[in-house]
């Protein structure tokens, strides 16, 4: 361990792990429990030139096999800050997790529509990655829903954006720029999100064509389409669902039946323009692709292989961009992980400068952006 680690466990000892020992090559593990230790320790780092790593739990730090100095484990800023059931709105800690909101909301007959799947993921997790539920189709991605963020910029400062009340959502839009910003300007702490109750009745019908069949109903939940086969999903008053299973004329069953989420290996994220979905689904099955779970409407594609290869990788990525579509890397074996993005958007120089404002020092992060900011 370094002697700039060593001071920074030593100083930080109360929230910090079991000790390292010096030929310890992982990360210092550390469980700020407030905002104040957040502050205290981005401060450090950025004076220290010490990388930072944010992550939801101790387990999902670097899957990418990158070096991190710094693990800042956010399992511990988990409260309940404001649950204001008559206005569907709720601030909770950045690590709470998934399966704790889920139960907390479907008490009082609620829902945040957060991912189906990874119930100890954390809700600052998915917010900084912009991930949404299928259901959005019906209701729009995440972001906007994020109705107010707190965050400490790598520089150490605390800074908040929105506000509590869905009609009181004012001044500098901070929730939209950090939703999907992958923790490249700060470290999210708390959370506001708008909710929607719990519709009375959830169905899954089976159908031949999941594009022409999900145009044929009003606001179906999702409509995904397999390896397997294609299914739209609904949900509302008892008689729009079945007026709407009529129209749709497959095979019914109660409830939302999600597909498995795509864990193989080689995992990847295709994402096209919605109207160039199905084509690109002929292409990932000219790859021999094993798993994958399309969102009709949406335009995104988890797709997933045993065994594949960087060439292979980039000549997916060619035949995606002839749709307007790129190909980011999910999930691949720690040794030798390629480019994540595959391309550096347009706006990659106001990128840089946003990134420098909120941590000039390069500490928190750092190279998670495409461009390898």
């Amino acid at each position: 361990m370094s002697g700039t680690l060593a001071r920074f466990r030593e100083d930080f000892s109360a929230i910090v792990d079991a000790p390292m020992t010096t030929s310890d090559p992982g990360p210092l593990f550390v469980h700020p429990r407030s905002v104040d230790h957040v502050v205290e320790i981005l401060r450090r780092a950025a004076s220290d030139g010490v990388s930072v790593r944010v992550a939801g739990s101790a387990d999902r730090v670097a899957p990418d096999g990158s070096k991190v100095d710094v693990a800042l484990v956010t399992d511990r800023l988990t409260s309940v800050i404001a649950h204001d059931v008559a206005d569907l709105t709720l601030v909770v800690g950045a690590g709470a997790t998934l399966a704790s909101v889920d139960d907390l909301l479907s008490s009082h007959g609620q829902t945040a529509l957060l991912p189906e799947f990874g119930g100890r993921r954390t809700i600052g997790g998915v917010v900084s990655k912009g991930e949404s539920s299928y259901r959005r189709l019906r209701y729009g991605p995440t972001r906007d829903r994020v109705l107010g963020i707190t965050m400490v910029t790598g520089y150490g400062e605390v800074v908040s954006g929105g506000g509590r009340l869905v009609k009181n959502v004012t001044g500098y839009d901070l929730p939209r720029l950090v939703t999907g910003s992958h923790g490249a300007l700060g470290v999210i702490v708390d959370v506001c999100v708008k909710l929607w109750p719990q519709p009375e009745t959830l169905m899954t019908v089976s159908v031949p064509d999941c594009d022409a069949s999900r145009r044929s109903v009003h606001l179906p939940s999702a409509a995904l389409e397999t390896e397997a086969g294609a299914a739209v999903y609904l949900e509302g008053s008892p008689a729009s669902v079945d007026a709407a299973r009529l129209a749709l004329g497959g095979e019914a069953a109660e409830g939302h039946h999600w597909p498995d989420p795509v864990t193989l290996p080689f995992s990847l994220s295709v994402r096209v323009p919605p109207a160039t979905l199905n084509g690109s689904i002929r292409t990932l099955r000219s790859f021999d692709v094993e798993r994958f779970i399309a969102q009709h409407g949406v335009g995104i594609i988890d797709a997933g292989w045993s065994s594949f290869d960087e060439a292979t990788l980039s000549a997916l990525r060619g035949e995606i961009a002839r749709f307007g579509g790129v190909v980011v890397v999910s999930h691949w074996p720690e040794e030798g992980w390629p480019d994540r993005w595959g391309m550096v958007p347009d706006g990659i120089e106001l990128q840089r400068r946003l990134k420098h404002l909120f941590d000039p020092a390069g500490v928190v992060n750092v190279g998670l952006l495409p461009g390898g900011i």
